[in-house]
Formats: C-alpha cells, structure tokens, sequence
C-alpha cells in the first residue's frame, strides 16, 4: 500500500533530488525485503524508463505498480515520448466546438495510456479534474480541463474514456477546491472559506462523474 518516489534513470550519479530519491540498493531492499507496493517515477529518457521498469518489477516480489505525473502525456516527464500542450489549452477549443475538444481529450488519453504502456507505466497519474477558478492559483491553472465544472467534467471524462482503451490505472485528482486555492499545496496548506453548498455545486461534480464512469 505504500508507493515510493525514485528516480527513472538506471544509475545513482544521476539522481537528481538525493533527498527525495533513494539509491539503486535502498530501492531494491525496499521492493524486496519490504515488499513496497509501488513506484512513481520522474526523470530520463522514455527509452531509459522501458529498462528502469522492467529493473523494478524484477526486483519486486509481487508486480508492482509503476506511476508517473503524465498530464500532459509521456513526454512531459520523459523525453522521447509525446508531450501534449496542457489541458487548458483544450478547454480553450471547448469554448468554440464542444465536441471537437472532448474527441481532442480522448484522443490524449488513449495516446498517453498507450506510450505509458510501452515503456511499462501502468498507473498514469492523470487527468485533473480541479476547476480552475482562481486566477491568482499558483499551482493548478493551466494543469485545469477548464473553468466551469461542466467543461471540466466533459473533458476529463473524455481523457478517462480514451486512457480506457488499454490496461492502465487513472487518477482523478487533486482534491475538491484546489483549482479555487492561491496557495502552492507542495509548501503549504490551502484553506478555502467557502461554504459547503459551493463545494457542492462546483468543486465536487467533477470528481463525482469521474469516480462514476466505468
């Protein structure tokens, strides 16, 4: 139940983040000894990352889940692979042909699911589905499907339904409310003073319809 952050290329002289990604033999007792469940994996070469993950599921006892922050495709954290302009830039098409963007979001989904595959990415951890309402929002913004709950929800639905093509997990994320915050989450806690009945009508819809597409 516990996945760990490493580092996707094969050799300790290039860990980039020491602090935060362990060495070749910590990752290996930890995968072997205490049976880690899972891996997300950020740096090297989308050709690299076929070897990294192959390297980390030998050293697993049980097949292990192997994730990674593609939003905005494979080449976004591994370069070699596709990398697609972010989601925002597809709810801006939204706003002009509907049907076009949510074809233009399936299509991005499935491409995605598609290159994680082939270099042994099985949990693509995307799309968001944070409505981005908050212009001075330092951490989400272009990261957002769009403004609205409803262009969001059309649009990530779309990403989830072409990711489903192909054997991989999704994640509807980040949490209720955080495209309203002006606070970066990674340095410190957003608080919103909204009432309930607001997370009801906007911040929760697109959650809801994500978790109830099978």
């Amino acid at each position: 139940m516990v996945v760990v952050r490493a580092s996707g290329h094969l050799f300790d002289h290039q860990i980039r983040y020491p602090a935060w990604e362990p060495p070749a033999a910590t990752l290996r007792h930890w995968l072997e000894d205490l049976a880690v469940g899972g891996v997300i994996l950020l740096g090297g070469s989308a050709a690299e990352l076929g070897l990294r993950s192959h390297q980390l599921q030998e050293w697993a006892k049980i097949p292990l889940l192997i994730a990674a922050d593609i939003e905005e495709g494979v080449g976004q954290r591994f370069a070699g692979a596709t990398w697609f302009p972010p989601p925002l830039a597809i709810a801006a098409i939204a706003q002009h042909n509907p049907a076009k963007a949510e074809f233009y979001a399936e299509q991005m989904g499935a491409f995605t699911a598609e290159e994680a595959l082939a270099i042994g990415i099985n949990w693509v951890l995307a799309p968001v589905v944070d409505v981005n309402n908050n212009p001075q929002n330092p951490v989400i913004n272009v990261r957002a499907f769009g403004e609205t709950p409803d262009v969001v929800s059309q649009l990530a639905i779309g990403f989830l339904r072409g990711a489903q093509r192909h054997p991989v997990l999704t994640a509807a994320k980040h949490f209720p409310g955080h495209g309203d915050t002006a606070t970066d989450s990674h340095l410190d806690l957003p608080v919103l003073a909204h009432a309930q009945q607001r997370l009801v009508e906007v911040e929760l819809p697109p959650f809801e319809r994500a978790i109830a597409l099978e």
